[in-house]
Order: C-alpha cells, then structure tokens, then sequence
C-alpha cells in the first residue's frame, strides 16, 4: 500500500511536539480568568477537524528496496504509549512494568500525582503531567477542578455582561470531562485544557471540544508537529500526512512503511531497516553526514532530533539556531530509552537510572 499524503484544510488549534516543545504561550497557573481584563482576551479557535477531499498519492522510488524487503518480514512497530516525556522543566518515566517515576520537577507540573497506581503510558503536555492509567484512565497535574473552570468561566462571562469588554473561555470544561470519564485513551496532545488531540483505543479521534471527529479502525497512532500537520501512523505500518500542498513532496522521499515516528519542527520517521527520516530539510541533511545508523528508538522536540543505537548509545543533531546543549550525548552508555523537548534530553539506562543534559 502506498503512503497518501493529505493536503491539510485546517490548522489546528495548537501545535506541539512529540516530547513536548509547545508553541502557545503557557496556561497561567493563576485562576484569573481572562475578560476581567477587558486588555487581556483569549481566542477560542475552531478545533480541527480532518479534510474530507480525495487524497494527493505521491509517487516515491526512494526506499524501493527497503519497501520491498519489508514485504518478507513482519513490521514490528514502536510501542503505542509514550513513557517517557520531558516537559518544560520536568520529565517522567514510566517502565515496563507500569511504575512511574519522576525524574525531575522544578515548576511542580507533577504535583499530587499517585505513584502508586500502574500506568500505561504519558500524555505530551509541555505544563502539566499528564498519566494515562492502566485502564486508559487520564489524570493530570492541572490545579482546577472541571467545577473550578465551569464556575471560573461563568463569572467571567457575568462579569462582561455587567461591565461590558472583550471576553474568552480558552479553556474547554468539554475536553476535561471528556478525558475524566473516558476509559480507553491511548495518547494525548496538546495544552490541557486548552487544546488537545485525543486518541482512543478503537482508533477514535477527539478534538478540542471533546467531540469525536473521526474513527479510523487500525489508528495505531497520532500526532502534530509544529507545522500544524498532522501524521496517522497505522498498525501495518502505512501512513497518512495531512500536510500544505507545498510540503507534500517531501514525504514522497520517504519509504511507504515506517515502524515509528515523533515530532518537533518537523516529523522523523524510523524504519524497519534502523533508518531515519527527517521532513526538515536541515535536519535531514544533518542525518545524513551524522552517525545515524542502526537506529531502535528516535525523539524529536523543536529542532533536535535523537537517536538510540542498538549498542545502547545515543547520537543527536540539532538546527543550527537551537543548540542548548541538548546534543552532547556522545558519551551516555547502556540507554534503553531517549527523549527530548529541544532543550533538554533525558536517557533511561538499563539499571534504571537516567542520564541528562540540563
């Protein structure tokens, strides 16, 4: 099956990567709601919604013989939860067998969390932790209540309506008892509770506002990179791009199957054959001349990419205008897991302990 690649029709509300860099202004931890202010508004966006039209096929002869030597071997992709996350100013790590730890939290972002209970896999929010349980249960680190937020909007609301000004939610009350109640969440996305994309376990997409947009049987998983785009990887490995029109060929140079994939500027796609691929072109140029090779685990944020080795060592490249010294992994040994906001990186060693550049 070809990859199809998808002219994007809408942008979406927010825009994130896969280990957390967040492009929107952080949610304020102080309860004042905006339009008190009458100089202070928030927009509330339209949430995104998928395009309907035929897609564009785009034709690839690169990575013909990896796609043909995939034919004979059964894809075996990445895990579906994400364990390890690095924020901004924290980082957590769930193990295989379900217990979480926190590694670091300089903002309290991790605040009241039980590490007592077993857990699937984390959210990637940049603010707040956010843990998805072993019953695909979410909680999160986020201070206020779906009560506090319903009561914090409908006295802002009072308020403009007595005093007149500019007024906005921002926050969805939706998308919060959307999570709190649903049961089979495998991935979020986004701003809690501003903006999110939710993936549910029959392959059912939620949006903003807590709506299921669309259900895709097979959805192994989904994600957005800072581009707005948005990346449906399936469970054989096929995928989908919702991308600009003018972006689209650069997909076209990737192999139709892919085992895994993450996000920051751009998408980064791992094969079956231990290869990586990078969407922006910097970045993949740097791939190219760097050490990426035999390659079992990747991670992205803003414009760094990260690669673990099957030794167990860890090679990374970043954009020239975002080295923060997040790269300077050379000499870390015995990883098993790796992962990046593009500022700081974090790596999972083998006796448990963790490695990091901040």
């Amino acid at each position: 099956m070809r990859k199809l690649i998808y002219v994007c029709l809408f942008c979406a509300a927010f825009s994130f990567n896969a280990c957390g860099k967040n492009t929107t202004n952080a949610p304020e931890k102080n309860p004042t709601i905006a339009g008190n202010d009458a100089s202070k508004v928030t927009v509330t966006v339209t949430p995104t919604v998928a395009p309907t039209e035929t897609p564009t096929k785009a034709g690839s002869e690169t990575g013909k013989d990896q796609n043909e030597d995939m034919k004979t071997q059964k894809l075996s992709l990445a895990p579906r939860y994400n364990r390890l996350y690095v924020g901004e100013g924290y980082a957590a790590y769930v193990n295989d067998a379900g217990k979480l730890t926190i590694l670091f939290d300089d903002n309290d972002a991790c605040k009241d969390v039980s590490l007592e209970k077993t857990y699937n896999g984390l959210g990637n929010d940049p603010y707040y932790l956010m843990t998805i349980d072993s019953s695909g249960k979410v909680w999160s680190a986020y201070p206020y209540s779906v009560e506090d937020v319903e009561k914090q909007i409908a006295d802002t609301l009072k308020d403009a309506q007595e005093n007149g000004g500019n007024v906005g939610t921002g926050r969805s009350p939706a998308l919060m008892k959307m999570l709190t109640t649903s049961s089979n969440v495998v991935s979020f996305w986004g701003d809690y509770p501003y903006h999110g994309l939710v993936l549910l376990e029959d392959g059912s997409i939620a949006n903003d506002y807590g709506s299921i947009i669309k259900t895709i049987p097979g959805l192994y998983k989904i994600l957005k990179n800072e581009k707005n785009y948005s990346f449906y990887l399936m469970s054989d490995g096929t995928y989908s791009v919702y991308a600009d029109n003018s972006d689209k060929a650069k997909f076209s140079e990737w192999p139709d199957k892919v085992v895994d994939v993450c996000a920051g500027i751009g998408f980064v796609a791992l094969t079956a054959g231990q290869k990586v691929f990078a969407e922006d072109g910097e970045l993949d140029m740097k791939l190219k001349k760097a050490d990426f090779e035999n390659i079992v685990q990747i991670a992205a944020g803003g414009g760094t990419i990260v690669g673990l080795k099957n030794d167990g060592t860890v090679v990374a490249v970043c954009k020239v205008d975002s080295d923060f010294g997040q790269c300077n992994v050379s000499t870390w040994t015995d990883i098993v897991k790796v992962a990046t906001n593009g500022k700081v990186t974090v790596g999972i060693k083998k006796d448990g302990t963790f490695v990091t550049t901040k």
